[in-house]
């Protein structure tokens, strides 16, 4: 009897590390590596914070405003640390940003009451191009209402793709006593999606993209996409990213 073709296999993971970057993933697989410029130290001292700087920030205060602290000693805290710039300039913007760190630590809070459950693996059998795939599913994060995502940061393409995938994969495998639903927690809000009925379709979509952006440019640019959906689908945004 003739054999059965061995299946293609893939984590949840390298699906999720392709859509944000296809063409470097196809750079990577043919082991290409773009220069890049030589780290230097920076020698101006930055006046106002960026997004790393927001997320380092975040790292070191979360925990404390988790736990109750004051603005005073969250101030302290704050300014004891390197990572944020000093002056009137720094401590005003620390001030503003204080409120945006509390509104996340309340939503934190909220979708953290119930504890979370173990994390969960699965293998998905499909098929792609009449070729057997498996895609293995890791989840952490579930409670009986969904899976949650946080990232102190503004919600960017990397982020909606990434949940969307990791919620067709909950969706497909979903253990028991877990809903169907993700939500991701964000600075500035959240991202909720609803329990979806056909997964499995969705996934082999995206599987029969991996595999064509596995020896041909995929032309899918995450960040002008994403600016081209918000911006109501007209061209002049994704130009701009």
């Amino acid at each position: 009897p003739a054999l059965s073709p061995q299946a293609h296999r893939l984590t949840l993971e390298q699906l999720q590390r392709f859509f944000r970057h296809p063409s470097r993933a196809l750079l990577h697989r043919l082991g290409l590596q773009l220069p890049q410029a030589d780290d230097a130290l920076d020698d101006t001292e930055p006046l106002l914070p960026s997004r790393r700087l927001r997320a380092a920030l975040a790292r070191r205060l979360l925990p404390a405003v988790l736990a109750g602290s004051d603005d005073a000693a969250l101030l302290a805290l704050a300014e004891a640390g390197t990572d944020w710039p000093g002056g009137v300039v720094g401590t005003q913007a620390l001030q503003a940003e204080l409120p945006w760190l509390r509104s996340h630590a309340l939503a934190l809070a909220r979708h953290t009451r119930v504890p979370e459950l173990p994390p969960h693996a699965a293998t998905l059998d499909l098929q792609v191009n009449g070729q057997p795939w498996q895609l293995d599913v890791a989840l952490s994060g579930l409670r009986p209402d969904g899976l949650l995502r946080h990232r102190y940061a503004d919600a960017g393409a990397g982020d909606h793709i990434a949940t969307w995938i990791d919620h067709l994969a909950l969706c497909a495998c979903a253990p028991a006593g877990v809903a169907g639903r993700s939500v991701w927690l964000g600075r500035e809000g959240q991202f909720a999606y609803k329990a979806c009925d056909e997964p499995i379709g969705p996934l082999q979509t995206l599987l029969g993209l991996y595999a064509q952006g596995q020896t041909e440019p995929l032309y899918f640019f995450p960040k002008s996409a994403w600016a081209w959906a918000r911006g109501g689908r007209r061209l002049s945004p994704a130009r701009g990213a």
